[in-house]
């Protein structure tokens, strides 16, 4: 295992409400499917049932090797609670640059009770522990802006619809 999911998972396992991080195998496709099929089923619910298994198909594409053809660098990590999977992300640990958040989801179910918060805190601590910045890319109108506002990232870029946010070394 990388040095990134270890410390990740050593830092996710004390938190009030216990995760364990570990790097997507092929053995986790089922709960990667289940969890982006959940993400995609809340945002498009008026969408068509077909339409919908499409974007949770090429999502989970996009997971598994979309981003790493791109940043071959790229971990797609899954996060398991008690009630099974809670999560995942996919980060870019590589390089003496700042540490990229490339893709992050919270179960839908598990939303807005301070999962997220945790996560993004266990990041911003590792990245402290390494001096190194933290980045990651959203849509503009992203809610998790806020979430990420409140443990210090900053606009750093703006293009479009998309916002870089980052939060300093340190």
């Amino acid at each position: 295992m990388s040095p990134l999911p270890v410390l990740l998972h050593e830092r996710l396992s004390c938190l009030p409400r216990p995760l364990s991080c570990h790097p997507a195998m092929p053995d986790h496709v089922g709960e990667m499917r289940a969890l982006i099929a959940a993400e995609v089923e809340e945002s498009l619910a008026n969408a068509p049932a077909e339409v919908r298994g499409m974007m949770t198909g090429m999502r989970l594409d996009e997971w598994r090797s979309g981003l790493r053809r791109r940043r071959p660098g790229a971990t797609p990590l899954i996060l398991l609670g008690r009630e099974g999977v809670a999560g995942g992300m996919v980060l870019d640990w590589t390089g003496s640059g700042p540490i990229l958040l490339l893709d992050g989801v919270i179960h839908p179910a598990l939303r807005n009770g301070g999962l997220g918060g945790q996560v993004i805190a266990g990041l911003c601590a590792l990245a402290g522990q390494a001096g190194r910045p933290l980045r990651i890319t959203l849509l503009y109108n992203n809610p998790a802006r806020r979430l990420l506002a409140r443990h210090g990232f900053r606009p750093v870029q703006e293009s479009g619809v998309d916002v870089v946010l980052e939060r300093a070394a340190g």
